[in-house]
């Protein structure tokens, strides 16, 4: 946060930016839903503006207490810009105001007092230690979580003024209640986090448009409020940018994408600039390169285009630096790679490199290539070849325009390895003929022609994937905290019962190991993000010397389906779910807890199952619809994507947002159709997320 004038970038001056965030949800008597949310989407928020974010979920008092303390102590070391952001419980006893901690058993105003933390205090520790600009922010002006028992609250948070070079927010005016949000974030957070987000926003500027926006949103009911005894006379978040010349930037752009001409590319710029100069000039090119028979490329790391907004102003923060294209690298490696072609005149080139195919040239290992055969009177052989540490020659074999086609094979074909080969078809991908509950992004309904490919019978159990961690050594998202998450998004049941008591959120410690419920082997792994997934294919490839992938959405729906053209496959009815999948039904859990509006049917498992426990669909496949939902290799778009080829995911978008496939062991009717999709970060992960992989045979480097 820079005094008004200066032409400094976020992050770039003198003081650091030190925050500390904490969110309780988890109360015993009163919780809370959004809390947690509004930490951990606070958290991301001020990373993007520089901050060294310490997040913290659902603390004790002890726990509180030292964390602020850390805090304290950090903000000792040097000159620092100090933000303190709370969300949760907070009561006021004889006008000073108190944080409340979980796990507390708070029964009278002393315990108050003494259990819990004053927020006053937070604000003299940070003065204490700190003489740069220190931020409270508290969303915890909810009602009194303990009206039994400490009468002498009052409604709302008391009013304190803020010592020189600081200010409180709060999150509604004094004496009043906030209100904890219909969606993910509480009104105030959800409001806050928008403005603190727009470049050139002072920080009082950034006050003003929340005090709008939650006023409107809640007709005048909470109206947030602050006191502020600033130094200077502004301080802005997100400093501006400089105005950036458009049409040099799609000039370059086509020029790339010309440069690397493939249609994922040509797309990608068309949709970038949809209305620019070169938009006839692209769709012709995209036109071309369809009708000579070019797949689009499932390449994930196509260069991007550009790193500016169609606003034309340069983005900063993760998303742009997300944008930035990898340099390729390439070690010296022998033997070098050929790729012996029949007929053996066809024109070879490799799209993702930029040096020319040569017969034995290096390239790097443990790497997929997108190799495009051409030759006349052939139809052109595009595909991701994935070439390891013992690969030399890659073998393709061409075939003729107008050859005989094949004896009709099977629809697939079932193998005791525990894979299914589906044979090529065609279908109508997207909402199901009269399903009420099909959404938006289910359509449009599309005809797709599906490429034969091998797949998975079953989702990937943990004794698969504890193989492949054991032989990496690789650490999981959930592990690791990634993505600004802490552990696995999974479920804590206290005393089960009721719906209220049940609760889901990020918790420590939850990961593939240990998800929150018991699993043996032969149950289907969890809490793993996209990216875990992603890793295990990887490692597959290189066992089995072929490439091993995610389905596409195109594909994971064709075998979804088996055939079918109702909305829950092979199950008639919501009723008849049971018979072939795990889901929330009205089986109950070993505390009693039941599920809210379940499908009615029994399956007899609470959280996942076996693998293979159910009837598989007439693929021979096992758990599509319940079970946990599955990972594909898809970038998101909110409708579905028009995409002519099933075996190229779609690459189009935020590659950061994935897509998931299926229901899940807590999924309701709606949410375990065949055409359901949903979107997630490609690091988040639950215990209702796993995968399951498709194996491209026709394309395996031969050694």
């Amino acid at each position: 946060m820079l005094p008004i004038g200066t032409t400094l970038a976020a992050g770039t001056g003198d003081e650091k930016r030190l925050a500390l965030i904490i969110g309780n949800s988890d109360y015993d008597t009163t919780p809370l839903k959004n809390p947690v949310n509004d930490a951990n989407d606070m958290a991301e928020t001020l990373k993007l503006l520089d901050f060294d974010v310490t997040l913290k979920l659902d603390l004790d008092a002890p726990g509180m207490s030292r964390a602020v303390d850390d805090f304290k102590k950090k903000l000792s070391q040097q000159k620092s810009i100090g933000f303190f952001y709370y969300a949760g419980h907070g009561v006021q006893i004889d006008g000073t105001n108190y944080l409340i901690p979980v796990n507390s058993d708070i029964g009278d105003e002393v315990d108050v007092q003494y259990k819990s933390t004053p927020a006053g205090s937070v604000l003299a520790k940070m003065q204490s230690v700190n003489q740069g600009l220190n931020i409270i922010v508290l969303d915890a002006c909810r009602n009194n979580p303990f009206p039994s028992t400490v009468r002498s609250a009052s409604r709302g948070l008391a009013r304190k003024n803020a010592p020189d070079g600081s200010i409180i927010i709060y999150s509604t005016a004094p004496g009043t209640v906030a209100e904890d949000g219909r969606g993910r974030n509480g009104t105030f957070t959800e409001h806050f986090m928008r403005h603190l987000k727009e470049p050139g926003l002072s920080l009082s500027t950034t006050i003003r448009r929340t005090r709008r926006g939650v006023k409107a949103a809640t007709n005048n009911r909470q109206v947030p409020w602050d006191s502020s005894n600033l130094t200077e006379d502004e301080y802005i978040l997100l400093p501006k940018v400089e105005e950036v010349d458009q049409k040099k930037i799609e000039g370059e752009a086509w020029i790339e994408a010309l440069m690397v001409n493939t249609p994922a590319q040509i797309q990608s710029f068309i949709d970038r600039f949809p209305q620019g100069v070169y938009i006839d000039a692209a769709k012709q090119r995209l036109d071309e390169l369809m009708k000579s028979g070019v797949q689009i490329s499932s390449l994930e790391n196509v260069p991007k285009l550009p790193l500016t907004g169609g606003d034309g102003r340069s983005r900063p923060g993760d998303d742009a630096i997300a944008m930035i294209p990898n340099q390729p690298q390439s070690p010296e490696i022998d033997p070098g790679i050929t790729i012996a072609v029949t007929p053996n005149d066809a024109r070879i080139r490799i799209m993702n490199i930029v040096d020319k195919y040569k017969p034995g040239m290096k390239l790097s290992r443990n790497t997929s290539y997108d190799i495009l055969v051409q030759r006349q009177g052939y139809l052109p052989w595009r595909e991701m070849v994935f070439v390891d540490d013992q690969t030399s020659t890659i073998e393709i074999e061409m075939t003729k325009i107008g050859e005989p086609v094949q004896a009709e094979k099977p629809l697939f074909e079932s193998d005791d390895a525990g894979w299914t080969t589906v044979a090529s078809g065609e279908y109508n991908m997207g909402c199901s003929q009269s399903d009420r509950s099909c959404k938006a992004a289910e359509k449009p309904v599309t005809a797709v022609k599906v490429a034969g490919f091998k797949i998975a019978q079953n989702e990937v159990t943990v004794r698969e994937f504890k193989a492949f961690v054991e032989d990496t050594g690789y650490e999981t998202d959930a592990e690791i905290n990634a993505g600004g998450f802490t552990g696995c998004w999974a479920r804590s049941e206290k005393k089960g019962i009721s719906r209220e008591t049940v609760r889901w959120g990020w918790l420590t410690g939850k990961n593939w190991k240990n998800p929150g419920f018991s699993q043996t082997d032969d149950h289907p792994v969890t809490c793993v993000s996209w990216n875990d997934a992603n890793a295990y294919t990887k490692w597959m490839t290189k066992k089995l010397g072929k490439t091993v992938r995610l389905p596409t959405e195109a594909e994971w729906e064709y075998a979804a389906r088996a055939g079918t053209t109702r909305r829950y496959s092979q199950a008639a009815s919501p009723s008849g779910l049971c018979e072939f999948e795990n889901i929330a039904d009205r089986t109950k859990s070993k505390t009693g807890s039941a599920w809210p509006n379940p499908v009615k049917c029994t399956d007899k498992y609470w959280t996942t199952a076996p693998v293979k426990t159910f009837k598989p669909n007439a693929f021979g496949l096992y758990d599509m619809l319940g079970s946990v939902s599955e990972w594909s290799g898809d970038v998101w778009l909110d409708k579905l994507p028009q995409q002519p080829v099933s075996r190229s995911a779609n690459t189009v978008g935020d590659a950061n947002q994935r897509v998931l496939r299926g229901g899940s062991w807590n999924g309701k009717a709606a949410d375990v159709r065949v055409s359901t999709r949903k979107k997630a970060p490609r690091a988040s992960r639950a215990s209702i997320t796993g995968f399951r992989v498709v194996i491209e045979e026709a394309i395996q480097a031969q050694k």
